[in-house]
């Protein structure tokens, strides 16, 4: 299984019939006495994603690769990277194989994504996907350009890619919402499970990523 900063990436593909969602959660606490005015406090610097993602195996080796990494990560207990599946950047230009910059289209990447330094932030990481299934992880180090194409900075590609037939999106750190593991059988290997994770926000040390 690849890693990013140490930690595990799972990038199992799930159920494109059924296909992946996301939405995204204000966490908040609420106090409040009537007549007293109520007390808001917000956790985190933005909303935390969630993604509810859905997954079928037509084997016992698939249905152990799953558990597995369930079982390593102890439900709810442990952190991780999971691609959005979503393609959140648009590329716009082709690349070679050891290409440092990827181009896309114009979403104020510097200001958006990079401001916070943190390793575990949202946009610091991307993944692209290519024609045959090869995936690429990569930290945006810098961000260039105030209109399309902007230009990310990152470590050298592995392969030449051609943009129209790439997907890229974000890599999103995260855990299990649920220590449960539910399969629904369909046949003797054929089964399905539905795996919430959640966003973890506010990663500020190894501890916090744990």
């Amino acid at each position: 299984m690849p890693t990013i900063a140490g930690k595990p990436v799972f990038d199992v593909m799930p159920d494109f019939v059924a296909p992946p969602r996301q939405t995204v959660s204000m966490h908040m606490l609420l106090s409040g006495h009537s007549p007293a005015p109520r007390i808001a406090a917000f956790k985190g610097k933005r909303p935390a994603h969630v993604l509810p993602f859905e997954y079928v195996v037509l084997s016992q080796e698939e249905r152990n690769a799953i558990e597995d990494h369930w079982n390593a990560m102890y439900g709810r207990g442990g952190g991780f990277w999971i691609p959005s599946w979503h393609k959140d950047l648009a590329l716009v230009a082709n690349w070679s194989l050891g290409a440092t910059a990827l181009q896309i289209e114009y979403v104020g990447y510097n200001a958006t994504f990079l401001a916070d330094a943190n390793t575990y932030a949202l946009g610091r990481w991307i993944w692209i996907r290519y024609p045959d299934g090869t995936m690429d992880y990569r930290e945006v180090t810098a961000a260039s350009g105030s209109a399309t194409p902007e230009t990310l900075t990152v470590a050298a590609m592995s392969k030449a890619g051609v943009a129209s037939a790439c997907a890229a999106g974000f890599m999103h750190y995260v855990r299990f919402a649920s220590d449960a593991l539910i399969w629904q059988a369909k046949g003797v290997n054929n089964a399905r499970v539905k795996l919430d994770m959640v966003e973890i926000l506010d990663v500020t040390s190894e501890a916090d990523a744990a």
